[in-house]
């Protein structure tokens, strides 16, 4: 074989070689960016209050992930880094997580994912603004109303009654400040709750005022 051919077709094999391989190269590379999402956005993301570096992670309703909230939970942060605090499988599906911003943002661009948002603190405030007119109406007497609501006490010297089927004051939730009042079936001051509804209202009620 003429030498200056040979040289020819091993040149064009070279260079078909090099073809190749670049393109290899570049859909390994689509594929690696396709596997690996960009970045979303994070709700309330350095909000006051922000809790660093934790974060609560809401699934989409259709995709299958949300009927598998704690599984689910398991494989993205394996996939994205991150330890899984709890999984929410009722009111919302979905997980709370401790990761790095960075991988919480890859996170929130997951096809599953409704919206990550960053945990924060929170705090009750002692006076509302503009408040809704049945709150407004409930911390004064007398009108034109104030605009305001605010609770002067802490309810510590409130008594509340409750007529339901009785009440367990041994409950260890009503802290000691349970008594009861009459008891109109039996006809003496025992008030034992004989069903459980008035031990349960009366915790609600007390709740209320405590709050």
């Amino acid at each position: 074989m003429n030498p200056v051919r040979r040289h020819r077709r091993i040149a064009a094999g070279l260079t078909a070689a090099a073809a190749a391989l670049s393109v290899g190269m570049a859909a390994t590379v689509a594929q690696a960016a396709a596997a690996t999402p960009a970045g979303g956005t994070i709700r309330a993301e350095g909000a006051p209050g922000a809790i660093r570096d934790s974060y609560i992670v809401v699934f989409r309703g259709a995709a299958a992930e949300a009927r598998r909230a704690a599984s689910a939970a398991g494989e993205l942060t394996r996939r994205y880094g991150g330890t899984v605090r709890w999984a929410y499988q009722s009111t919302v599906r979905g997980f709370a997580v401790r990761m790095p911003a960075a991988a919480a943002r890859r996170l929130a661009a997951h096809p599953a994912v409704a919206y990550v948002e960053q945990d924060r603190t929170v705090s009750l405030r002692g006076s509302q603004a503009n408040p809704p007119w049945g709150l407004d109406r409930i911390d004064q007497p007398a009108l034109p109303l104030s605009k305001t609501y605010g609770y002067p006490t802490g309810a510590g010297n409130v008594t509340a009654y409750v007529l339901d089927t009785g009440i367990r004051v041994s409950h260890k939730d009503f802290g000691g400040r349970a008594r009861h009042g009459r008891d109109f079936i039996d006809n003496d001051a025992v008030a034992d709750d004989c069903n459980g509804h008035g031990t349960h209202v009366a915790g609600a009620a007390a709740e209320v005022l405590v709050a």
